[in-house]
């Protein structure tokens, strides 16, 4: 996604911040790939974005051995808190829209084509996963409304 025809043409990045995640951040970047994949081949330009804030050995290490596989850019920041290094990488994404993950999320195959496609339709929405999953040392599954929902309120995002 380096070059300026491609930077010109991305619609989507996807933004990972990341900090102590070592090898385990490779899942995260593995169901990015697969999304990233699946929205191409339907026409959908996208780039994947790490931003490294104050990340320990392991993580920084692991991450640029996996540049190429996943095709990303990294930078490196000394910002200490999840939203300055959040903006960060807004402010150095190429796409029209953003997808704000952590390194320890997971996004379906189909997600980013269908977040796009959603997004080229309703300009003022917020897209956001329908369902979350969490799990580990407490399992929990909650349902979030769709932000075209009359009812929906952007705040619970925060």
């Amino acid at each position: 996604m380096n070059d300026k025809a491609t930077v010109a043409a991305c619609d989507c990045s996807v933004v990972v911040p990341a900090h102590a995640e070592g090898r385990l951040i490779v899942h995260t970047l593995a169901a990015i790939n697969r999304s990233r994949k699946h929205a191409a081949a339907r026409g959908i330009a996208s780039e994947l974005l790490l931003v490294l804030d104050r990340a320990d050995q392991a993580t920084t290490s692991f991450v640029r051995t996996q540049q190429q596989r996943f095709d990303c850019r990294i930078a490196e920041v000394d910002c200490g808190d999840l939203g300055l290094t959040r903006n960060h990488g807004i402010q150095q994404a190429h796409g029209r829209f953003v997808v704000l993950m952590d390194g320890d999320d997971i996004m379906g195959e189909n997600w980013l084509h269908a977040a796009v496609s959603f997004l080229r339709d309703h300009q003022e929405a917020v897209v956001h996963p329908e369902y979350h999953v969490v799990f580990g040392a407490v399992n929990h599954l909650w349902q979030r409304i769709s932000s075209t929902d009359p009812r929906f309120d952007p705040g619970v995002l925060l």
